[in-house]
């Protein structure tokens, strides 16, 4: 029942810069997210919780690491949206709060969220003992774009030295419609011991702002730790309407998330057609991030499944993720697997295995899109889909025929549509032996009289009786 904090909603539990261990902890009917934890430094166990009926997310994740290095160009790109920030978050200097001057020793993050009016704030950031220059980077910009408006645009604007200072210079003025990796992605220096930020904004939707870093040259801040693990497994998110999982990161190194055993059920509500309250049940949009592991997760019944967004600056941190024995079914509305590589695609690495998918209602989106990752998919179950469209390598299968005029037919691809890509198919196998266990489709084992297949996934008798019935199978049963 929590949610509201001075009349703003508010997570029902909210860390800023520290790493709790949250297990056996039961969060239902908040107004606001269930639990939102921003910057965390160390291991995070999130294990054992149930997390239902609430007006948010039910679990966001906010990584804002930064870089260590001063390189002028960052080895990320700011995010877009920052969830699970509400406003006056404790531990985070708000750019419009009454003080303007604020001392800096190291490293402080500043960040300012649209409200219901216009706004100009004004912070003057100086080293303590007045001979560090600073130092400024984006982690997270969204500035409404109000260039055709006959007031002026909403902008950062930087100044080298105090902006009350007639001698003081503009470093950037950072608008939407100027906005690109070339400025987003900057590291700006000033020269003097103190950098000036003004903000110029127009209301808005609290969705629009930024998160900054202000550091101070040369950088003194000790790294993020490679090593670091976040583990959300064992847990029940039920009925949150904007989605289960969130988790979002800027930095030039973030941890190795895990995801296993949980049952991900009703999350998200459909309002008309193709819209809905939540982009996905589980949506992940990281950066150099380099594991992931989601493994024996029951997605069920929520508006969209699973979504990945991944970016790396090169190889050493470019993600592999493993996604096994998962059941997804009964989704809606957006796609239920979406994997997406952004600036280098090439080295975000996706492997897919033992999944079973089926009856999603999807209209409007392809059920799964892999788009920019290398993939391979291997022994999953699917379906009742429409409407799929991949890429694969598709040799060593087979195909029903032993001829490749036959299997040519079987294939739609560049060769009936231009558009389309191209399948390979070339080895195949003559015959279907080798996939075959008895009487069996491939990846079924034959006990008895009857084919079988295990996906171990988190659900109780009648939840597994009832979804064996409605795939038109039986639930085994094991005795001594």
């Amino acid at each position: 029942g929590a949610g509201i904090l001075h009349g703003e909603r508010s997570p029902a539990v909210l860390s800023v810069h520290r790493s709790p261990t949250i297990q056996q902890v039961n969060i239902s009917h908040c107004a606001s997210d269930g639990i939102s934890l921003v910057s965390p430094s160390l291991n995070l166990p999130l294990l054992d919780n149930r997390i239902e009926y609430n007006g948010g997310i039910g679990l966001s994740v906010l990584m804002l690491n930064g870089e260590t290095r001063d390189a002028d160009l960052s080895a990320f790109s700011p995010l877009r949206f920052a969830r699970g920030l509400p406003y006056n978050t404790f531990g985070i200097l708000d750019a419009c709060d009454p003080g303007k001057q604020v001392i800096v020793e190291e490293r402080i993050l500043v960040y300012y969220r649209y409200e219901n009016r216009p706004a100009d704030c004004v912070k003057i950031f100086t080293s303590r003992y007045g001979v560090k220059t600073f130092g400024f980077r984006l982690l997270q910009l969204n500035l409404v774009n109000s260039t055709n408006q006959p007031w002026d645009p909403d902008s950062l604007t930087l100044y080298d030295g105090d902006i009350y200072n007639i001698t003081s210079t503009v470093i950037a003025q950072i608008v939407s419609t100027t906005t690109g990796p070339a400025m987003e992605n900057r590291l700006y220096r000033s020269k003097k011991p103190s950098l000036s930020l003004k903000i110029h904004s127009s209301g808005d939707d609290g969705s629009y702002g930024f998160i900054a870093e202000v550091i101070t040259l040369p950088i003194a801040a000790i790294g993020f730790g490679r090593d670091i693990r976040h583990n959300i497994s064992f847990s029940g998110f039920f009925h949150n309407r904007a989605g289960a999982v969130y988790y979002s990161s800027a930095g030039e190194i973030n941890p190795i998330l895990t995801m296993e055993w949980n049952q991900i059920v009703d999350n998200g509500a459909q309002l008309y057609g193709n819209f809905s309250t939540s982009e996905a049940a589980v949506a992940l949009d990281v950066q150099n991030m380099d594991s992931l592991l989601f493994r024996n997760n029951l997605i069920r019944r929520n508006q969209g499944g699973l979504k990945i967004q991944s970016d790396s600056n090169g190889v050493p941190t470019a993600l592999k993720a493993v996604i096994h024995n998962n059941v997804f079914a009964d989704n809606n509305v957006t796609e239920t697997v979406y994997l997406q590589g952004r600036r280098s695609s090439p080295y975000q690495e996706v492997t897919l295995y033992h999944n079973y998918v089926t009856r999603s209602n999807v209209r409007y989106k392809n059920v799964m899109l892999l788009d920019q990752v290398v993939a391979n998919l291997t022994e999953n179950h699917i379906f009742n889909l429409e409407m799929q469209r991949t890429a694969v390598e598709a040799g060593t299968n087979w195909w029903g025929y032993n001829t490749t005029t036959a299997i040519v037919g079987r294939i739609r691809d560049f060769r009936d549509l231009p558009e389309l890509l191209q399948v390979r198919f070339e080895p195949y196998y003559l015959n279907n032996r080798t996939v075959l266990s008895g009487k069996c489709d491939p990846g079924w084992t034959q006990v008895g009289d009857t084919c079988y297949v295990y996906i171990g996934v988190p659900m109780n008798f009648s939840d597994a009786k009832e979804f064996c019935k409605k795939d038109n199978a039986s639930l085994p049963y094991l005795m001594n």
